[in-house]
């Protein structure tokens, strides 16, 4: 009986400082500076337009392609890789388990989804960044637009050093606790910069 009575006693005590620990590194990532950092494999329909401003600056078999796509699926896929950084100002390890996302262009959802991976930020100043892969439909985004018009809203998404210009994000970081999440209250706009 006594050995059942110290398992138990042991337990607990593990469990709460499991939970402590969870607990000051959600708060720690509430205190985290998060920025969107670069873009990468930005392509629309297959085509790769990472460092394509307009439409007239595709070659014609860039725009046979994503016609062709368009005419046969009625769809113009977009396909871009977002790198969101987060700095660490505390002086203990910040983490989170899971993370919704929301992405937008010019002010208009695009995607939502999750991040399903572990992230943790050292502390004192310690950085990590992660890729957010970001997939979406331009012609259901964009409704009233078709074709070469949905597929122009997916161009001039960062600038020639590849920061982000009309893509912005929004994330809502979780820590797992036991066999649930405890998730951050709302969503946090992310800037370019710190």
């Amino acid at each position: 009986m006594k050995k059942i009575s110290y398992f138990i006693l042991i337990t607990l005590v593990v469990g709460l400082s499991v939970s402590c620990r969870t607990v000051r590194e959600i708060k720690n990532l509430a205190k985290c500076d998060f920025r969107m950092t670069t873009t990468e494999n930005t392509n629309i329909s297959g085509v790769d337009v990472q460092n394509v401003q307009s439409y007239g600056e595709l070659n014609m078999l860039d725009v046979a392609k994503i016609l062709t796509v368009y005419q046969t699926t009625k769809g113009v896929p977009l396909g871009i890789t977002l790198n969101v950084e987060a700095r660490n100002p505390n002086d203990k390890l910040a983490a989170m388990n899971f993370m919704e996302w929301i992405a937008e262009i010019d002010g208009m959802e695009i995607a939502r989804g999750v991040l399903d991976k572990r992230i943790e930020v050292a502390p004192s100043g310690g950085t990590a960044i992660f890729p957010i892969k970001i997939s979406a439909d331009l012609v259901k985004v964009f409704a009233s637009k078709k074709g070469q018009d949905a597929a122009s809203k997916g161009l001039g998404l960062s600038d020639s050093n590849n920061r982000p210009t009309r893509l912005t994000l929004k994330i809502k970081p979780s820590i797992s606790i036991g066999k649930g999440f405890v998730k951050y209250p709302g969503y946090i706009k992310l800037n370019k910069d710190f």
